[in-house]
């Protein structure tokens, strides 16, 4: 059976551990702010299992807070515990410097090359916000 070019298809499944969220949108943000990482980010992963995600995009801020739980074992245990999966990042904190500057690149890539390792052992992709500090 064919279908034609902008029919729906007849049924979608999509299982609830196919389905995420990024990190900081299930409350308003602290601040005000989006792109911040969640001060009680603790809360978060619990209140996103309980709504039946099954993963989280991690933001790396540009506070860097999010980055430093990367390095240590507190936001991975309590990952673990959650039952929420980490299969990408959202690297914000990349946004400080444009990679197209040539003044700015090679802060860009020494932080980027600080934050794969982090993510590698964990066997996580990296979603690269391309566009200037002031998008």
């Amino acid at each position: 059976m064919s279908r034609r070019f902008g029919s729906a298809p007849q049924s979608v499944k999509i299982s609830p551990e196919q389905l995420g969220i990024m990190q900081g949108r299930l409350r308003p943000p602290d601040l005000g702010k989006f792109q911040q990482f969640p001060v009680a980010w603790q809360d978060e992963l619990t209140l996103a299992a309980e709504i039946g995600f099954g993963r989280l995009e991690f933001l790396d801020d540009k506070q860097g807070v999010g980055r430093t739980l990367l390095a240590g074992g507190e936001f991975w245990e309590a990952l673990e515990r959650s039952g929420l999966q980490m299969k990408s990042l959202c690297a914000d904190g990349l946004c400080r410097w444009q990679l197209s500057n040539a003044g700015t690149a090679l802060p860009f890539l020494k932080s980027l090359e600080a934050l794969l390792p982090l993510l590698a052992r964990r066997g996580i992709d990296t979603a690269l916000p391309l566009w200037s500090a002031g998008a």
